[in-house]
């Protein structure tokens, strides 16, 4: 500003020397080149940045095995795929186990299932028997019904023979009453008939006597037939409920040998081809081959489908920074391309290095479709996004002047063939690393700000030189 005022006052000293030598126009042409940006609103984002490097979560395959190991197939630094062996250990004696418990298990349940085909064979009979019983027994009932309607049936008819028989009897004895002495010739033919008439319908009431006698019998016949029917239901039903009953049971049987005693053991078998869970990068090895293996775990696998980011911060940028805030990072196998993330963790006690404190932040990776040139280790530049204001005017520091105890920008605007300045007051926002928000009712959409506010007077005249 002093340099500026210096060169404003030489100006107007020569000028007015000029001014008698008539060069004083020529030296008005002469416009001073201001730097500007062109400044529109804009997407501001509020960010800090740290440095971190790329971590695996680190699996341990943990030491269920009793034998010795026959066969170690990694060592530490080895690069396996989810699935590869790993260690192979000697299963003869729990393979002879299971043999031996599976000739058992076969034997009993042999035993098993023929009694359950005898259980299932003798209700099959008792059914057929059942089915054979009780037509018999229906033929009877059937019999015994049709002989006790056949009486009914009989009866009826003899009460008809003796009703007709009777009126024919009445209509002839009324006929030789009504003869007239001079018809007494004719009466000895009628009364012979009568009386061999009579003799028919004392049989026939004898018949029916001897068939009234008989039902009472008939019909006990019929229920002795049906009762003997319902027996024979009630004594199958109970022999088939108690052969069903033994097969029922079969299905709680208790046997010496269960499948889950051979499926322990093949499951042991199977352990002892000890697999890849994850791909990754085998850190550690406590298998050797002809000697079992000793203390907790095996091996330890880094995950390298699950990388993370493992960074630091310092004391006096953690404040405003949580959990759950997304971050980009970037690392020299990504270039230009950023990969997202988001905090999963902040530690709460920090470290003293020199004079300062730093904190530990852990980063989970939630887009790995630029993962494939990664590798573990590398060291990754970390974008904390603390805020995003949309739809704002952000300038450098250094656009911004202060003046009379009040911030404000130089912008220039289209003056004849040239610029001139115009002071805009405004408010400061948001500060990020580069950049500052401002905020006034007077910005325009799009302006041209003075890079150096200082160096210039509000109104004053220039020429313009994009940065």
């Amino acid at each position: 500003m002093i340099v500026r005022k210096k060169i404003i006052a030489a100006s107007t000293v020569f000028c007015v020397l000029c001014s008698f030598t008539g060069c004083a126009k020529d030296f008005g042409d002469d416009l001073v080149n201001a730097d500007v940006i062109e400044i529109t609103r804009q997407d501001l984002r509020d960010d800090i940045n740290i440095v971190g490097y790329i971590c695996g979560n680190e699996i341990s395959i943990d030491n269920n095995q009793t034998t010795a190991c026959v066969e170690v197939k990694v060592k530490e630094g080895d690069n396996v795929k989810e699935g590869d062996v790993l260690f192979v250990f000697d299963k003869t004696d729990l393979q002879n186990q299971y043999d031996d418990l599976l000739m058992k298990y076969n034997a009993e349940r042999d035993k098993s299932n023929h009694q359950h085909e005898v259980n299932e064979k003798m209700l099959q009979s008792i059914i057929s028997e059942r089915e054979i019983a009780l037509g018999q027994a229906q033929t009877s009932i059937d019999f015994a019904e049709k002989v006790y309607n056949d009486a009914l049936s009989n009866l009826q008819d003899l009460e008809k023979q003796h009703t007709d028989l009777k009126n024919k009897i009445d209509q002839i004895n009324e006929q030789i009453t009504n003869c007239t002495d001079e018809q007494q010739d004719f009466r000895e033919s009628p009364e012979l008939e009568s009386s061999r008439l009579y003799g028919t319908l004392e049989s026939i009431a004898d018949s029916k006597f001897s068939v009234k006698q008989s039902l009472p019998e008939l019909e006990r016949a019929v229920t002795l037939a049906r009762d003997s029917y319902n027996n024979i239901v009630s004594q199958y039903d109970s022999k088939i409920s108690e052969a069903q009953n033994l097969i029922d049971e079969e299905k709680y049987q208790e046997y010496n040998i269960n499948q889950s005693d051979l499926d322990r053991l093949s499951k042991k078998m199977d352990e002892c081809v000890v697999k890849a869970p994850v791909s990754g990068i085998i850190s550690g090895v406590n298998v050797s081959n002809g000697i079992p293996a000793f203390g907790n775990e095996l091996a330890k696998i880094i995950n390298t489908s699950d990388y993370h980011v493992t960074a630091t911060i310092s004391e006096n940028k953690i404040v405003g920074i949580s959990q759950g805030m997304d971050v980009l990072i970037r690392t020299v196998a990504t270039g230009d391309n950023n990969l997202k993330g988001v905090i999963s963790n902040i530690s709460s006690y920090g470290s003293k290095v020199d004079n300062s404190v730093i904190y530990s932040v852990d980063v989970d990776i939630t887009d790995d479709s630029n993962m494939e040139n990664v590798l573990l280790n590398m060291t990754a530049n970390v974008t904390i996004i603390r805020d995003v204001i949309h739809d704002t005017f952000a300038v450098p520091y250094d656009a911004i002047g202060f003046e009379d105890n009040e911030d404000y920008i130089l912008i220039a605007e289209p003056y004849e063939n040239h610029y001139k300045l115009k002071k805009i007051t405004v408010e400061k926002g948001v500060d990020t690393n580069y950049l500052c928000e401002i905020k006034s009712d007077s910005l325009p959409d799009t302006m041209m700000i003075i890079t150096s506010p200082d160096d210039y007077e509000n109104g004053e005249e220039v020429d313009v030189s994009f940065k």
